[in-house]
C-alpha cells in the first residue's frame, strides 16, 4: 500500500533529510486513491440517476448520467497510470499486489446497457400498442362501412320489391 511505501521510503532515507513530510504523504495518498475517489463519485451519480428514473422516465442525456459518463475516462486513465507508476512514482515491483480494475466502470456499463435495452423494449411495446389501436380503429371503420353497405342493399332490395 501507499502508506507502507512512504514508511519504507522514510526509513530508508534515515537521517539524510530526504524524508516525506506529512502533507506530502497526504498528497501522495490522495493521488494514489484518486481512481477510487472518482469511482465513489461515479457510483453516487449513477445511483442518483437510477433513483430519478423511478419517478419519471429519463433519457441517457440526464445530467447525473452524463456527469458519471464524463468521469469514466479519467477514472480509467488514473487506474492505468497509477498501475505503472505506483505511489512514489518509482514503478511497481513484482512483490506488490496488483491493483484491481475499477468495478464502477463495469457498474456504469451494466447500467448503460440495461437502461438502453429497457428503453428499446418500452419503445417497442408502445409501437405495438399503437399498432393494435390503429388496427382496432380500422376494424371499427370497416364495420361501419359494412353496416352502411348492408343498409344500402336493404334499401335497394325494398325499392325493387315496390
Amino acid at each position: 500500500t501507499c502508506i507502507s511505501d512512504i514508511k519504507e521510503s522514510n526509513e530508508a532515507a534515515g537521517e539524510s533529510g530526504e524524508t516525506i513530510s506529512g502533507l506530502e504523504a497526504a498528497k501522495l495518498i490522495f493521488t494514489e486513491s484518486f481512481c477510487e475517489l472518482l469511482g465513489v463519485i461515479i457510483a453516487s451519480l449513477l445511483s442518483y440517476f437510477l433513483a430519478l428514473s423511478k419517478n419519471t422516465p429519463l433519457e441517457l442525456d440526464a445530467w447525473p448520467y452524463v456527469a458519471s459518463s464524463a468521469f469514466v475516462p479519467p477514472c480509467l486513465g488514473f487506474y492505468f497510470h497509477s498501475k505503472k507508476l505506483g505511489c512514489l512514482g518509482t514503478g511497481i515491483d513484482d512483490s506488490s499486489p496488483p491493483r484491481q480494475f475499477p468495478v464502477v466502470v463495469i457498474y456504469h456499463t451494466i447500467v448503460t446497457f440495461a437502461f438502453w435495452f429497457m428503453k428499446n423494449g418500452i419503445q417497442q411495446c408502445e409501437d405495438h400498442v399503437n399498432l393494435v389501436n390503429e388496427s382496432i380503429k380500422d376494424f371499427q371503420r370497416m364495420d361501419k362501412k359494412i353496416k352502411q353497405k348492408q343498409q344500402l342493399r336493404e334499401k335497394a332490395a325494398k325499392k325493387r320489391q315496390k
